[in-house]
């Protein structure tokens, strides 16, 4: 590592230190930060970040992280068939609206993972902001989001599966059987605890003197990184995956979230949105196609209205309450930073594509914000009990 490489590596880390300092004084999420620190020290602006391995493989550890904790995010078990069918339903709305927007707009359909994109982290820190999170809102914003990551995220799973090489229908269902035994295995763990706690009460407890916890789902993450490697499959995939079968496997994750969200969202993670804004190029030419795709990015999401609407909540306010679910930076960044990996997208896509989040993630903020407080705020607070 040279000396540029050395100082590179000392601003992307105070970036990342900084951002939510940042966030706080304009009144952005800390993701939307993170980034725009990232393009201020990148080609955009200042151009002064030298490229190295050391703070590409960081990146992608902390991408690695990112998939495992969304997977963690995604609780299915909490999910009841009503709201899993009406975000079924959204989706598939939301989706038909997207591809008609990608015809209208004659831009390749990688496009469509932009306007269907929604973010759960952003959405949590806006809902914990308006001291929304425990209401009825707030439950079925979240649940929402989750549902259409979730999807979003298994499409993209099965065609990595899809495009790996010498795929057939006997390697998926080797990866479904390797799943499933996981699943099982872990269920195994689960009841020798019950029957010999004194062997897991350092995994199981609060003070975890031995750090057990976090080296078993670190364990558990790379393991499974090894396995997409083995099936030549994305290795973010894989950590999707062990995330999800650690979600679906355990009871109480609110330790093992802990422990994870300590070392990836402490820092990993927003290195990796400070790193993927030095990787965004702006071309300020295609800044009023950036404004026409924030604006239609509200129809891309009108399905998730339903959500609401069959929950007893009016047209009127539903089309409010969908407004929290027509950004998601973080799920952009993460399906680009993907497509550009496999030479679905070019640089210049790359980078409208993540400006396009930034300022979807801003506008929609602020608007719902407004709308909320205007027309809602007193008739929506009820707690869930």
């Amino acid at each position: 590592m040279n000396v540029n490489q050395s100082i590179s590596l000392f601003l992307v880390v105070l970036a990342t230190f900084s951002a939510p300092m940042l966030a706080k004084i304009l009144r952005i999420p800390v993701v939307v930060a993170e980034i725009l620190a990232g393009i201020i020290l990148g080609p955009t602006i200042l151009n002064i970040v030298s490229h190295s391995a050391f703070l590409h493989f960081l990146s992608e550890f902390g991408f690695l992280l990112l998939m495992f904790y969304v997977g963690l995010e995604i609780e299915i078990k909490e999910m009841n068939p009503k709201l899993i069918i009406l975000n079924i339903a959204a989706f598939i709305i939301n989706a038909i609206f997207s591809y008609f927007i990608v015809r209208f707009l004659n831009v390749d359909f990688i496009w469509m993972a932009v306007f269907v994109s929604a973010s759960v982290g952003v959405v949590i820190g806006v809902l914990r902001e308006m001291n929304l999170l425990d209401s009825k809102v707030g439950k079925l914003t979240l649940y929402s989001g989750i549902m259409q990551e979730f999807i979003i995220l298994l499409i993209v799973t099965s065609y990595e599966i899809y495009k790996s090489e010498n795929y057939s229908l006997i390697k998926y269902a080797l990866i479904i059987l390797s799943i499933v035994l996981t699943i099982l295995f872990f269920r195994v763990v689960k009841l020798l605890h019950w029957w010999y706690p004194e062997y897991f009460n350092y995994f199981a407890s609060s003070k975890d003197p031995l750090s057990l916890r976090i080296r078993f789902v670190l364990a558990v993450m790379l393991l499974s990184v090894s396995f997409a490697f083995y099936f030549n499959i994305d290795p973010v995939v894989g950590a999707f995956i062990a995330g999800l079968v650690i979600s679906i496997s355990f009871a109480d994750l609110e330790m093992i979230k802990e422990d994870v969200g300590t070392i990836g969202l402490g820092f990993f993670i927003p290195l990796f949105f400070v790193y993927t804004g030095v990787n965004v190029k702006i071309n300020f030419q295609d800044l009023p196609f950036v404004g026409i795709v924030v604006v239609l990015m509200f129809l891309s999401h009108l399905g998730s209205v339903i959500v609401f609407y069959f929950n007893k909540f009016p047209l009127p306010r539903s089309l409010i309450l969908s407004l929290n679910l027509s950004k998601g930076v973080s799920m952009v960044v993460l399906i680009m930073t993907l497509a550009r990996a496999e030479g679905l997208v070019n640089q210049r896509t790359f980078s409208t594509a993540i400006l396009i989040g930034i300022v979807a993630e801003i506008f929609y903020t602020i608007v719902f914000k407004n709308l909320y407080g205007k027309f809602l705020s007193n008739a929506t607070m009820n707690k869930i009990k």
